[in-house]
């Protein structure tokens, strides 16, 4: 059988140092792709209609 974990080591959140690791690279991770797609819907709908017309 498993050993039950140390309530000990916990944090603030209830999270071992790492668990709290993986959450916050998850985190991480999840934001940078969330900016990717923004910057490419921009992009897109710049590319479709722009919002700064050209200056002539």
């Amino acid at each position: 059988m498993a050993d039950a974990p140390s309530y000990k080591n916990l944090n603030r959140t209830g999270l071992t140092d790492d668990e709290a690791k993986a959450f916050h690279a998850m985190f991480q991770r999840s934001g940078q792709v969330f900016f990717a797609l923004c910057l490419v819907a921009h992009f897109l709908v710049w590319a479709w209609m722009p919002w700064f017309p050209a200056a002539s």
